[in-house]
């Protein structure tokens, strides 16, 4: 049996349902979910109730209690040499196919097909059909603004998050250089202020214009999905909502800012948040995001005084945000500048309870740990070179425990 019980948002949540839904199928194997609602809109997720969601029929015949899901096997690829209820992330990697790789092209195909036999309850097939009669211009490309706790909510102190949006210079610059080249942008997400922002221009299409006003949030979010998928392809972040959309459409997914080299990304925040240019209608939230974001990319790289700037501009934004002083003592230690970062540490240590939050809004699974430390470039064997005593090396015994490093 393959079942699907993310709890996270509705992109991620279904993502995991398709993958379950076609392994279930590509193995003749039963198929279940487990729906939590402790999420139901919160943070700015497009959560609801698993009645709202979903037909009562599919909820009968697949919905599954929750010590099932408790104690489902993760997926891995000797899998297929034994029996029991396994469960399905948002991503179901080719090494699960090892001992049949012809297998994995088979699963791919059916990720699409899956999305069309889900039972979906009556106002979301509404807002799928709706949709699916959205007149789109020749040659679209839909643009994907992922906002929510990313930008504006708990995730904005968490350094690995960075990859799920895409920052507003680079969305900004991708705008105008396809409105050069071919025009009929489309724009959707979460951000309303940015996409507003840019749909003034002509040729650009923000989807909020395109829903109908009965529409509820998780409605909103479906519509928004599968207009996308109707796209020539998508460019975002790893949103799930943009890998869903990729999914369903068979279309691209693509990143403006991984397809160019990171300094050029860094490059192009430090011009736009300087830029006497830059709207003032642009969120502060964004000018915060797109400063961290450039920070973490280009920690050791950026120039001083761009980093600095980089730091300030950051904090001013966002002020309460304990990532734009700790990554400057982390910067300053690195730098050698042992009195400036015992300086930063001592501020920093001052406020232990924020300390302490933004820490374990970047520890919390193994991957945001390897992240962490990856940026900073911790070593275990630091911890030699310090006898204890400097802010500094407090604030460093303090990150290693709370890193489990």
């Amino acid at each position: 049996m393959f079942i699907a019980k993310r709890t996270d948002g509705l992109g991620e949540r279904l993502r995991a349902i398709l993958n379950a839904f076609a392994l279930s199928e590509l193995y003749g194997a039963r198929f279940g979910f487990y729906w939590d609602d402790d999420k139901f809109n919160k943070e700015g997720h497009a959560i609801d109730s698993i009645e709202k969601v979903f037909s009562s029929n599919f909820i009968d015949a697949y919905h599954i209690d929750q010590d099932v899901a408790e104690s489902a096997k993760p997926l891995h690829k000797v899998l297929f040499s034994g029996s029991g209820v396994f469960y399905c992330d948002q991503v179901v990697e080719e090494a699960v196919f090892e001992s049949e790789p012809h297998r994995y092209g088979d699963f791919k195909a059916k990720l699409s097909e899956s999305f069309w036999k889900i039972g979906f309850s009556e106002s979301i097939e509404l807002a799928i059909n709706a949709a699916m009669r959205v007149k789109l211009p020749e040659s679209c490309v839909a643009i994907h603004l992922r906002a929510g706790d990313v930008i504006y909510g708990g995730l904005r102190s968490n350094i690995s998050s960075i990859s799920k949006a895409i920052s507003y210079p680079s969305v900004e610059n991708l705008v105008n250089g396809f409105l050069e080249e071919r025009g009929n942008v489309l724009l959707a997400g979460q951000d309303l202020a940015v996409i507003s922002l840019l749909s003034q221009q002509a040729q650009v299409t923000s989807i909020e214009r395109l829903h109908p006003e009965s529409f509820g949030r998780v409605e909103s979010a479906i519509f928004d999905a599968i207009v996308m998928s109707r796209a020539e392809s998508v460019y975002a972040g790893s949103s799930g909502f943009a890998v869903l959309s990729s999914i369903v459409g068979g279309i691209p997914l693509l990143n403006p800012e991984r397809i160019v080299d990171q300094a050029e990304v860094c490059d192009l925040v430090v011009r736009s948040v300087t830029s006497t240019e830059i709207s003032p209608d642009v969120p502060k939230e964004q000018v915060g995001f797109a400063c961290k974001k450039a920070l973490v990319l280009g920690f050791l790289v950026l120039e001083r005084k761009d980093f600095d700037l980089l730091c300030d501009k950051g904090l001013s934004a966002d002020p309460d945000n304990v990532v734009f002083p700790y990554m400057r003592v982390w910067r300053d230690f690195r730098d050698g500048r042992v009195t400036e970062a015992d300086k930063g540490a001592e501020r920093i240590l001052a406020d232990h309870e924020s300390l302490v939050s933004f820490l374990k809004s970047n520890s919390r699974t193994r991957w945001q740990r390897r992240f962490f430390a990856k940026t900073f470039g911790l070593k275990s064997d630091w911890r030699q070179d310090f006898e204890g005593g400097s802010p500094f090396s407090d604030l460093l015994e303090l990150t290693y425990r709370l890193m489990r490093i």
